[in-house]
């Protein structure tokens, strides 16, 4: 079977990604499939019934474990609203075309929309929790293990150890910094292509297989480039930059994923485990500008984001980006933008 697209009609919470790939790949015997693609469009009825039954009565009963996806890479494109659901084990990539994701990880939250990417290790579970203001479309790209080592060899290694020894025991284990990316020229348009792609039904096993190959070589070139940014921070101590920069941004992007909420610099020093007045310092080393002047940048983005791309009213929104104040927000908005909400929707609504 060189492929595989499954389209189903309503939300599918119990765990869609991980117990629908373990499950259909149980039953149809193990390493059948090198590539899996699950495509769910509640517009779109078709195999519901069959699908219920491989996520809530087999993988249940057969628990399959990671093993199960031992030789597998697959992929999620789905569109939905208000779901709930749970995922992890694999070393994976989300993208978020409309609408957003919120990933929560521990005391971590990830906020994925329309500007930006997440990339999580394969040691992670987590919770995914999608907004109600617009149907929320998500594409997530999910690797076997050791995919991520072999394509990092086969960039540096050198020409006579990888003819030598194509398979070695003991490879440096990857590690990426979980974080939110903002979308860049090398691994986002990569992400778009294989969303149409999917959508035109050019998935077969060979197209797919290479394609993931390329993205991850794009990833690896995008971890390269954060562990360059990291040496260049020469005020902080090189045995602790990467543990003070996985905390900071850990404190970062769960800032913007409550940018609802009346964060405090207290609140995000919690969830990096330092001090205010140190976290602050910090902060400012890494991001070169408060996280009151990142939030408010951000608020105000989001905000331009939800005028032009849907029909909430303003009030709503201005509660959205976490003001209590509509004048106050009325006034910081025409501020940044020269237009007040009302006006700038008039100009940019669905541009």
């Amino acid at each position: 079977m060189d492929d595989l697209r499954w389209r189903l009609s309503r939300q599918v919470q119990e765990r869609l990604a991980f117990d629908c790939a373990c499950a259909l790949l149980f039953c149809m015997k193990e390493r059948v499939l090198s590539c899996l693609v699950l495509c769910y469009n509640p517009t779109n009825p078709a195999h519901l019934f069959f699908i219920q039954i491989m996520i809530f009565v087999i993988a249940p009963f057969y628990a399959p474990t990671s093993e199960d996806l031992e030789h597998t890479s697959f992929i999620v494109h789905k569109v939905e609203r208000d779901t709930i659901c749970w995922g992890g084990g694999l070393l994976s990539i989300k993208a978020t075309f409309s609408g957003t994701a919120f990933y929560r990880i521990e005391n971590g939250m990830y906020a994925v929309d329309e500007g930006r990417y997440l990339i999580l290790n394969a040691d992670r579970d987590y919770d995914v929790i999608k907004d109600s203001y617009q149907p929320v479309e998500t594409l997530s790209v999910y690797f076997e293990p050791h995919f991520a080592e072999d394509a990092l060899r086969a960039m540096r290694g050198k020409t006579e150890d990888l003819l030598d020894d194509p398979a070695p025991l003991e490879v440096d284990t990857v590690k990426f910094f979980e974080r939110c990316y903002a979308h860049d020229t090398t691994v986002s348009p990569l992400l778009t292509h294989l969303r149409y792609a999917l959508r035109a039904g050019l998935d077969t096993s060979m197209w797919l297989e290479t394609l993931l190959h390329e993205l991850l070589e794009r990833m690896l070139r995008i971890h390269q480039s954060t562990i360059e940014e990291l040496n260049s921070l020469t005020s902080i101590r090189p045995s602790l930059r990467e543990e003070i920069y996985r905390r900071i941004y850990r404190a970062h992007d769960f800032a913007l994923a409550s940018l609802h909420l009346p964060i405090t610099v207290r609140d995000m020093a919690s969830i990096a485990y330092m001090s205010p007045s140190y976290f602050l310092r910090t902060y400012k080393k890494v991001f070169h500008q408060t996280p009151y002047q990142s939030l408010h940048t951000q608020r105000m983005e989001r905000a331009a984001q939800l005028l032009n791309g849907t029909d909430l009213p303003v009030t709503h929104i201005s509660s959205a980006v976490g003001f209590d104040s509509l004048t106050s927000f009325s006034w910081q908005f025409r501020k940044r933008f020269g237009l007040s909400p009302l006006s700038y929707r008039l100009v940019n609504y669905r541009q």
